[in-house]
């Protein structure tokens, strides 16, 4: 049985050194589904990134993947899963038309509601206090993942990185949801080149069980792009 996230020792420890440890991202929106964990995405406040590495040292095999990022590699000693994502709050300004063409700066003392408000949508927004259970959701994702809607935290997320109009296709077949208006217009409105083609990325990407996931893409849509 997978252990609880607040039940893990490091976590703890971080605790005990006045950090806050929430869980984030995909790692929230499956649980509030009930689907079976496949990655532990946590995010750390109260501490810097060297004493957060320090306090991680003892408890497994520490990576750290994105200098840049502020995201640490966790391997817990004894634990059979894929290795933890640490990570501490971040901004991103997008510098570019490029999918990396972002100015990041993390910050182990912003809220955590400012690094939720860099993420692509309203069901992937929501963290989770270990320390007591409580949900964050500031943009409203538990009620669109109730509702089976998929909406955007901000209308600019497409225009600023193209590349997540693909993860929207990908978790509205995944999840059967419909997008709302606005996210598929920006879709249709959003030019930037994609790379490999868009029409065969696209295509085998709304492929994925789409049934009617993408109801506002028409052919045209696909042939236009």
């Amino acid at each position: 049985m997978t252990p609880s996230p607040a039940s893990l020792p490091f976590v703890r420890a971080l605790q005990q050194r006045g950090a806050r440890v929430y869980t984030v991202g995909g790692t929230v929106r499956d649980e509030l589904l009930e689907h079976p964990r496949k990655d532990l995405d946590l995010l750390v406040t109260g501490l810097p990134q060297a004493d957060l590495l320090r306090c991680l040292r003892p408890y497994g095999r520490v990576q750290l993947t994105g200098r840049t990022f502020g995201v640490i590699k966790l391997l817990p000693h004894g634990w059979d899963g894929p290795p933890i994502d640490v990570a501490l709050p971040r901004t991103e300004i997008s510098t570019g038309t490029g999918h990396r063409d972002f100015a990041v700066t993390f910050d182990h003392t912003l809220p955590v509601e400012t690094d939720l408000g860099r993420r692509d949508f309203t069901i992937n927004a929501m963290a989770i206090d270990l320390a007591d259970g409580h949900l964050l959701d500031p943009f409203g994702g538990y009620e669109d993942l109730q509702q089976r809607r998929l909406r955007q935290v901000s209308m600019l997320a497409f225009p600023e990185d193209p590349l997540r109009m693909l993860r929207g296709i990908q978790l509205a077949a995944r999840f059967r949801s419909r997008w709302s208006q606005p996210p598929a217009t920006a879709c249709r409105h959003t030019r930037r080149p994609l790379r490999p083609s868009p029409q065969s990325v696209l295509r085998r990407s709304c492929a994925m069980e789409a049934g009617d996931a993408c109801p506002y893409f028409s052919r045209r849509d696909w042939q236009n792009r």
